[in-house]
């Protein structure tokens, strides 16, 4: 398999703790110790000026100006000049990833699920694709895998 030089992540965000932040940091930090040049929605958010430190996840983001089509508007920009899109997990349960997930899929790019190393499996980082139109995260062909 073909690993992407360039990938925007994505993942459940709205109704998480801190925006799901910690898991965004986390993976970029993984990912690009491994090489990668990765576009994360949650520096895009912290360049706008967003800051959701403490947030529980149950605020009205409206309260805060966050706009949801200018975000996801962004984002969506962002993938296009990316080799691809990584998902982290929980992706399936965010309309905002698999939004941004069918929006690779429609223009041809490859759609990766980021599974990060834990007990279970050995601690092994791997990035597993994800066949074109599942909404749900089974993964299709050989994994990329690291420790890490």
């Amino acid at each position: 398999m073909t690993t992407p030089a360039t990938a925007y992540l994505a993942g459940p965000m709205r109704g998480l703790k801190e925006f799901g932040f910690p898991a965004f940091r986390r993976a970029t930090k993984i990912l690009r110790d491994r090489g990668y040049t990765i576009v994360s929605p949650h520096e895009m958010d912290e360049a706008a000026g967003y800051d959701w430190s403490g947030f529980t996840g149950h605020e009205d983001l409206a309260e805060f100006n966050f706009n949801l089509t200018e975000r996801l508007t962004e984002d969506i920009h962002a993938i296009g000049a990316m080799d691809a899109v990584i998902l982290l997990d929980g992706w399936s349960n965010s309309s905002g990833a698999r939004a941004e997930a069918s929006f690779a899929w429609a223009v041809g790019k490859p759609v990766y699920l980021f599974e990060e190393g834990n007990r279970i499996n050995g601690f092994t980082n791997r990035l597993l694709p994800i066949s074109k139109g599942l909404l749900i995260s089974i993964a299709c062909g050989d994994p990329v895998e690291w420790e890490g």
